[in-house]
């Protein structure tokens, strides 16, 4: 019996969500959804577009079996401390086996080794580290350069150029200091997380909070 777990905003949650849920449904078959959601406040401190209740209501009505909320203090802090807070919260519920999240590309393996290769900080690991977080890029990012440069060349650019997939690393990154053997399921999504542009079918939740900003609700019906 397969018990899956997403981490989540729902902010709101829109039709790549469903997507996503079905996907756990049909093709992962799982038994149980468990949602991990954050409360009125996410990603750096912003208000959700609705209150928890009502977001967590709409995950039920989604698919979702249980709903258990994310502290802010790991909901509206930086994606390491999001993942790593939301990743204990998943393996200390004893019976979930799998994580599955969105992605814009790559997959479990290429997560997983990227974040082993991270995580082994050997000196010459920390001096490079050192160089690039003066040239101003970010941790992730800076971290990323230290490991291609030293022994992983091959790795993808995009795994630390979208929120999604610094997400996704950093759920590999947790999954490893927690030793926890919960699988990774990446799954990929269609279409770009902050698209301002709203489409039919599949949109962002960036489309359809600047919808809702400015009044239109028909619109997003």
């Amino acid at each position: 019996m397969k018990n899956c777990a997403c981490i989540a905003e729902y902010n709101p949650l829109h039709n790549g969500h469903l997507k996503l849920i079905s996907h756990i449904k049909n093709e992962l078959k799982a038994e149980t959804l468990t949602v991990i959601l954050s409360g009125d406040f996410c990603e750096r401190g912003e208000n959700a577009v609705m209150d928890k209740y009502t977001r967590a209501k709409h995950a039920v009505y989604a698919g979702a079996d249980i709903v258990i909320e994310l502290p802010a203090v790991f909901a509206a802090a930086n994606a390491e401390i999001f993942a790593t807070g939301a990743m204990k919260i998943v393996k200390s519920l004893g019976y979930v086996d799998t994580l599955c999240f969105g992605v814009e590309s790559g997959d479990a393996e290429t997560y997983k080794k990227a974040a082993a290769a991270m995580l082994n900080e050997t000196k010459e690991f920390k001096q490079i580290l050192k160089r690039e977080l003066e040239t101003g890029v970010s941790l992730a990012r800076a971290k990323f350069n230290a490991v291609k440069e030293l022994n992983l060349p091959e790795l993808d650019e995009s795994l630390v150029s979208s929120p999604n997939n610094i997400l996704a690393l950093e759920y590999a990154k947790a999954a490893i200091k927690l030793d926890t053997d919960i699988e990774l399921a990446p799954y990929l999504r269609e279409n770009i997380h902050n698209d301002a542009a709203l489409k039919k079918g599949v949109t962002s939740a960036q489309s359809i909070r600047l919808q809702l900003a400015a009044g239109n609700k028909k619109k997003l019906k």
